[in-house]
């Protein structure tokens, strides 16, 4: 991909993101789980210039000390709650952290998800903690259909 003014180009976006989940409750007709992930976005900027996505991988943890790069990171704790067998109620709720200097994005997300047979009907909410957020008050609704599997 290339831009028309390679001086006024922002460069792609790219991250890097890690998760963990763990099933708290798994029975026939209750399931529970609580997942963790942090992310960090891999772009590296020199002044008004960056480096290619290839090379942003590696030298975007040479900005700064160590304290720095830690700090870079976003982080989010949320846990899922299923009931029915199959699964057809759920309840969801999250919280997402974002170093002040870094952009201070702090919000709660709340959801919730039907399914039915090949179907799902899943609600989520934001609600921004600090200051004005463009998100905040913001509504996702997704309608799917799934085929087959254990993921109904």
């Amino acid at each position: 991909m290339s831009y028309v003014d390679r001086a006024q180009a922002d460069p792609l976006p790219m991250n890097l993101r890690l998760g963990i989940a763990y099933k708290v409750l798994q029975s026939e007709y209750n399931n529970l789980s609580v997942n963790i992930d942090v992310s960090r976005l891999l772009v590296a900027r020199w002044g008004s210039n960056s480096d290619e996505f290839y090379k942003a991988f590696f030298t975007t943890w040479t900005q700064g000390n160590i304290s720095e790069q830690i700090r870079r990171f976003d982080s989010g704790i949320g846990m899922e709650y299923w009931y029915g067998s199959p699964r057809l109620i759920a309840i969801r709720a999250g919280y997402f952290y974002e170093d002040p200097r870094e952009g201070n994005r702090k919000f709660m997300t709340f959801g919730a998800g039907i399914r039915y047979d090949l179907y799902g009907f899943d609600f989520g909410y934001i609600s921004s903690i600090e200051g004005q957020n463009p998100l905040d008050g913001t509504l996702r609704l997704t309608l799917s259909m799934g085929w087959g599997g254990e993921g109904k």
